[in-house]
């Protein structure tokens, strides 16, 4: 682990990034079944309409998924609970994250104080992969308000979500030695932090249990 990326992870770990505001995309048309739905002249659609359709997270999240197009909102995936919902997988995991946690904190595991935390002994290529993209949400939230884009967020979010799932499976942690169980739950917990971060930014809620 190199002395930024642990530097960064205490920084994050400390609220110490804060949600920036961006604006969002029109909605120009939708797809139920593969079929184009006739909606208010096929360029805008009332918030109100929609929402009796989706989730507001779920329309919130597909608004900002192309700001640089017309966007065609799949309504059908919108409302699935799984992995192919893609603020579902997201969300998803900062539940599972939390459950985790709890689990955890009730067999008498806390997450550790940074300085009882020894973040070297993350080596695992999957806690390696995991905090190089948490590395990346200064530069990404810099670069989305620049571009007008949250998009970016979006796709940050999916990556991140992807990344602990990976780590979830292939690390112990309750079974791992003392330290490095201490480790990876500073590290689990900084991932809880950065989704919540990252899924505020574009006014989507991060559930704890799901």
């Amino acid at each position: 682990v190199h002395k930024s990326d642990v530097n960064l992870l205490y920084e994050i770990s400390n609220g110490r990034i804060k949600p920036s505001k961006f604006l969002v995309d029109c909605l120009s048309s939708s797809v139920r079944g593969n079929k184009e739905l006739e909606l208010i002249d096929q360029q805008r659609i009332v918030y109100s309409n929609l929402l009796e359709e989706i989730p507001v997270d779920a329309a919130r999240y597909f608004f900002n998924s192309r700001p640089e197009s017309a966007v065609e909102f799949d309504l059908d995936l919108a409302v699935r609970q799984d992995s192919e919902n893609p603020v579902y997988y997201v969300q998803y995991a900062h539940a599972r994250i939390c459950t985790m946690l709890d689990n955890l904190a009730n067999d008498g595991y806390m997450v550790p104080d940074i300085e009882n935390t020894d973040l070297s002994l993350l080596t695992d290529a999957a806690e390696l992969d995991l905090i190089k993209q948490l590395a990346l949400l200064p530069e990404e939230i810099k670069n989305s308000a620049r571009d007008l884009d949250p998009s970016r967020i979006n796709r940050y979010d999916t990556e991140l979500a992807a990344r602990f799932h990976k780590f979830y499976t292939v690390c112990r942690i309750k079974d791992a030695p003392d330290q490095l169980r201490n480790a990876r739950l500073f590290l689990a917990d900084t991932v809880r932090k950065v989704l919540k971060i990252s899924l505020e930014i574009t006014g989507i809620s991060a559930p704890e249990k799901m």
